[in-house]
């Protein structure tokens, strides 16, 4: 594939107003989406510094899951690789359109340099594997109504299928767990409080422990669980990318099958700090990036076969 070949699919496609739209919108929008959240951020706790930056990275991503269906799928393009980097390239449009608000966002909220760029990075490889989809469903289905359809099909699984099917996965398997409940009661006779007769009751929750598998496979979940590097102490997240890997690697843990909780002993009045983030599991971004690598190419290598047997 020549440079002059992407070159002019880029062009082509240029030549399609949706595309200037899209920026135009992308960059208002984030400006607006960035005020709505640093005014929230404001208004909360304030304890999510990070909030307006991780929001607007989500904002591109969630840009690109709409755009690049409508933009870039519908008529087959010449070369599947190309069209692909074409249509990369165009996507990654949408991120320069963010970019500034991305920059104040990321220095008002004090986010560090490491999760700027990685975040940034993994935005733009996920938009690849979009493209990559969107591209090869294009290649594979003439009609172009309905390859711009089943590419929206083909993205709200990625995006949105595996976040409806994670909770569904962890109800498959259930654990009983056993809580002993300790309280106390002020004897006014002695002026003391005096714990009760402990109470033990039995109950059947679902395990999280498939769930992490499958929301690993979300794009948004991977953006989020590789960025997850600013946190308070004790682990305590401070935008969206923490609050996600937060969850995520909590999933991972087995769910205890007997709890203490002594509301009359020394936990009761001198709590134990929350455990850090590196307690919580592993990260498990690498394995959701590598299955989508995996999906992309293997879509471009399906859609290149077929348009060279047609060609044939």
């Amino acid at each position: 594939m020549t440079r002059e070949t992407v070159g002019s699919q880029v062009g082509a496609r240029l030549r399609r107003p949706g595309w200037y739209v899209a920026y135009g919108v992308m960059l208002v929008g984030s400006i607006v989406w960035a005020v709505v959240l640093w005014i929230f951020e404001g208004f909360s706790s304030g304890h999510m510094a990070g909030l307006p930056f991780s929001g607007v990275v989500f904002a591109v991503l969630a840009a690109g899951c709409v755009a690049l269906p409508a933009l870039a799928g519908g008529r087959a393009p010449r070369s599947v690789i190309g069209g692909w980097l074409a249509s990369w390239s165009l996507s990654l449009g949408l991120l320069v359109a963010a970019s500034p608000v991305l920059i104040v966002a990321a220095l008002a909220g004090g986010v560090s340099p490491g999760t700027f760029a990685v975040s940034l990075l993994l935005t733009a490889v996920e938009l690849g594997v979009i493209a990559a989809l969107v591209t090869a469903v294009a290649v594979l289905v003439r009609s172009s109504v309905a390859s711009v359809l089943l590419g929206y099909l083909a993205v709200a699984l990625l995006a949105l299928g595996t976040a409806a099917v994670a909770p569904l996965a962890g109800s498959v398997k259930e654990v009983t767990v056993t809580t002993t409940l300790v309280t106390s009661e002020y004897d006014e006779e002695t002026e003391t409080l005096e714990c009760l007769p402990p109470t033990v009751t039995t109950t059947v929750t679902p395990t999280a422990l498939p769930n992490w598998v499958v929301l690993g496979l979300n794009p948004f979940v991977v953006v989020a669980d590789a960025s997850a590097a600013d946190r308070y102490a004790y682990g305590q997240p401070r935008d969206w990318f923490g609050t996600l890997a937060k969850e995520l690697r909590q999933a991972q843990n087995p769910v205890p099958q007997a709890v203490l909780d002594d509301e009359c002993g020394e936990n009761a009045v001198t709590p134990l700090p929350e455990r850090p983030v590196e307690e919580w599991g592993a990260p498990a971004w690498y394995l959701g990036l590598g299955i989508h690598l995996v999906l992309a190419a293997g879509a471009l290598a399906a859609a290149a076969a077929v348009q060279r047997r047609r060609a044939g």
